[in-house]
């Protein structure tokens, strides 16, 4: 049981996490490059980033921590995932 919840905070916490900062890292690089934003203005918002990019994953998280939707895979070695079974559980937590 614990080595599957490691998998799974490891898989889809840290792969949604990542994904949080890409968009981040996507909409810094327009505000410098196309609104012509300064370092220090962006700097100041940089709290903000990191709040997005850290809540997001984990509410997702724990969201699916505690409504227990989470599936071991026996051929990919996978420990635990979100079901894709269900349309629904797709829905809310992988295509957010």
């Amino acid at each position: 049981m614990v080595d599957g919840l490691f998998d799974f905070l490891r898989l889809f916490s840290v792969s949604f996490s990542l994904s949080c900062r890409w968009v981040v890292l996507t909409v810094t690089w327009f505000l410098a490059a196309g609104l012509k934003w300064g370092n220090e203005a962006i700097e100041q918002k940089s709290p903000y980033f990191h709040g997005v990019a850290w809540s997001i994953p984990a509410a997702l998280t724990i969201a699916v921590l505690i409504t227990s939707k989470i599936e071991g895979d026996v051929l990919s070695g996978v420990g635990a995932h979100v079901p894709v079974s269900s349309a629904l559980h797709v829905d809310r937590f992988v295509n957010v």
